[in-house]
């Protein structure tokens, strides 16, 4: 998964990224939503981590995330977004 395809569902996906990141208030990262180094910025500062740790965080996530959708592939099951 990409940073593009976070778009897509984006309720699903900020879901998980403040499942990891409680601390991140959802009206900011609706406005930082179309800009991933901006968004970066704001889990680093809220976080505090470094923008490098924001970075890698976040490529985590889309990893699992695409991961998990290879998975439902493979059984034949829809992805539940």
């Amino acid at each position: 998964m990409n940073w593009i395809e976070t778009d897509t569902n984006w309720s699903a996906w900020s879901a998980r990224v403040r499942a990891r990141f409680p601390g991140l208030d959802p009206a900011i990262m609706e406005r930082r939503r179309k800009d991933r180094r901006a968004f970066e910025a704001y889990v680093a500062d809220v976080h505090k981590l470094s923008l490098i740790e924001a970075r890698e965080e976040i490529d985590d996530l889309l990893y699992i995330e695409s991961l998990s959708r290879e998975l439902v592939r493979a059984n034949g099951q829809r992805h539940p977004a």
